[in-house]
């Protein structure tokens, strides 16, 4: 079955799954990562120079981040165009 990675998103918020949505696909975390140095890492591995990160459907700024990730947490990191 094909599936998006929204509803990938979706089921694992629904599920209580803990990881991030890269490029479309889920990856496990660890409950207990450092959440930046963890987006970080994850952009980087997918060749993305600039970045967003999603806490749980909400924006990330570096300054309101979470020390650490927590048990359910979904993350997604998106790469982010500068136009110019």
């Amino acid at each position: 079955m094909w599936t998006d990675g929204a509803n990938l998103e979706r089921d694992a918020a629904a599920t209580g799954r803990t990881g991030a949505m890269v490029n479309g696909a889920f990856i496990e975390l660890e409950p207990g990562l450092a959440l930046a140095e963890t987006a970080m890492a994850l952009a980087r591995d997918a060749g993305y120079g600039k970045f967003r990160v999603y806490l749980n459907g909400s924006e990330l700024e570096p300054e309101d981040c979470p020390e650490v990730i927590e048990d359910g947490d979904v993350l997604k990191v998106m790469a982010f165009d500068v136009a110019g």
